[in-house]
């Protein structure tokens, strides 16, 4: 059966960084989120980091910091990061990264950090470190569920590509 769940579109091709700081992502949530998400107009990096697994992580601690770790080292940031899924794990990761360094890159390129549940370890960490703030909202594994909330997705796409939305891309 065709997938029936509405697509909002971003108004042009908008990369997407994504982040597994936390729990695997099962492969059926990977499956259904991934090309709803390529439909919406994202260009999506770092899915590879979607296929990992160690025990209960989606990659060594070492494999999730680097997602992180990444966006040190980026030429430019991409406009909006997203945060696979919760879970557990993200807390592991606190003491081995910089967060004031990353703030500091998010402040001047206007990324949007985007993430919940067990995410906040990082997204609080940030806020502490750096006084950048970052958004709750969808990760990857709410777009990868049989029957996504519309209003969630809906409301998720408002924000980031209206004019009018204090988190909107510039």
């Amino acid at each position: 059966m065709p997938d029936q769940t509405a697509q909002p579109a971003v108004r042009t091709q908008v990369c997407l960084y994504l982040t597994a700081c936390s729990g695997i992502v099962p492969a059926k949530q990977r499956q259904l989120a991934l090309p709803r998400l390529e439909r919406a107009g994202f260009q999506l990096e770092n899915t590879a980091a979607l296929e990992r697994a160690y025990q209960r992580f989606a990659g060594s601690d070492e494999q999730r910091l680097g997602d992180l770790q990444a966006l040190l080292s980026m030429p430019q940031l991409p406009p909006l990061t997203l945060a696979a899924r919760g879970g557990y794990g993200a807390m592991r990761l606190l003491p081995h990264f910089d967060f004031a360094r990353l703030g500091a890159r998010l402040k001047d390129s206007h990324t949007l950090l985007v993430g919940y549940s067990d995410f906040c370890a990082i997204q609080l960490a940030l806020l502490a470190k750096s006084g950048v703030g970052s958004f709750a909202g969808p990760m990857l594994a709410d777009f990868g569920g049989a029957n996504p909330s519309s209003y969630t997705i809906n409301e998720f796409f408002s924000a980031i590509t209206s004019r009018n939305a204090a988190c909107a891309f510039p």
